[in-house]
């Protein structure tokens, strides 16, 4: 299958192609496209996030699956429906838990520490997509084994969800205006809605958590459609610019007793 083979790969290459252009294209907002520093840094933290993801989410599920699969625990260990069915209650559900665990990372000040790195760009493009410290995405997979063991989701079907929810969280967070946003936003994640998310206030951080599906954020009244943003300041407040092209110096922060 596509979602669990290399032509993957080539999918999801030539859709960065596809957003790079559409953000040269139809930036959203005016931006120093493609500042090399932090592109390069971006994709540093992706390479270490990537290897941390490999080698232990899906390895550690086969292996939680396989400790807990003869204990009857879990929903659709009980529930028998159509594969189609199963598979869109799946994806429904692992799309809320991101919510949520979203939500953790800005309220528990210990996951806050490594979400942090992602907030702190100083820009905002398709390329913030791959920061994530591998911090956050290590002790992001265990939330996820809690998820994948409670309703005994099929591993096929978690690695469906994240082979599409990797496209839109790309989308999300690249510089594009698109035409139809005001539309699509009631329903997915839209790079307006995003953009909202990674301002420097507050209130705007601590809103707009959703990943795909963006009515979760209005089941949550967490939503914040801010009516323009084009003079929107993206990072954190604390930091510089310079700092957020540190890339050791971001790298170790989670680790440090106090970040700034």
């Amino acid at each position: 299958m596509i979602y669990d083979s290399y032509i993957k790969y080539y999918f999801l290459i030539g859709f960065l192609f596809l957003i790079f252009y559409a953000e040269k294209k139809f930036p959203l907002r005016e931006a120093e496209f493609f500042r090399n520093k932090r592109f390069l840094m971006n994709f540093l933290f992706a390479a270490t996030s990537y290897i941390i993801a490999r080698v232990f989410s899906y390895p550690i599920i086969y292996v939680f699956r396989g400790l807990f699969g003869d204990i009857h625990i879990g929903l659709f260990k009980y529930i028998h429906l159509n594969y189609l069915y199963i598979l869109l209650i799946s994806f429904i559900i692992l799309d809320y838990s991101q919510y949520i665990w979203h939500r953790f990372n800005h309220i528990i000040p210990f996951f806050w520490r490594f979400h942090k790195v992602h907030h702190s760009d100083s820009e905002l493009d398709s390329s913030t997509a791959f920061r994530f410290h591998f911090g956050e995405q290590f002790f992001s997979q265990f939330f996820r084994f809690i998820v994948v063991i409670l309703f005994f989701i099929p591993l096929e079907f978690v690695l469906i969800y994240d082979f599409i929810s990797l496209f839109f969280i790309i989308f999300h967070h690249s510089n594009i205006k698109f035409k139809y946003d005001n539309i699509f936003s009631n329903l997915i994640v839209t790079p307006y809605i995003h953009t909202i998310h990674h301002s420097k206030e507050f209130n705007e951080l601590n809103s707009n958590f959703s990943v795909i599906f963006s009515f979760w954020d209005r089941i949550h009244r967490t939503l914040n459609k801010r009516p323009d943003i084009s003079n929107i300041k993206i990072g954190l407040i604390e930091m510089s610019e310079r700092d957020a092209k540190q890339f050791w110096e971001i790298f170790f922060w989670p680790f440090k007793k106090k970040i700034f």
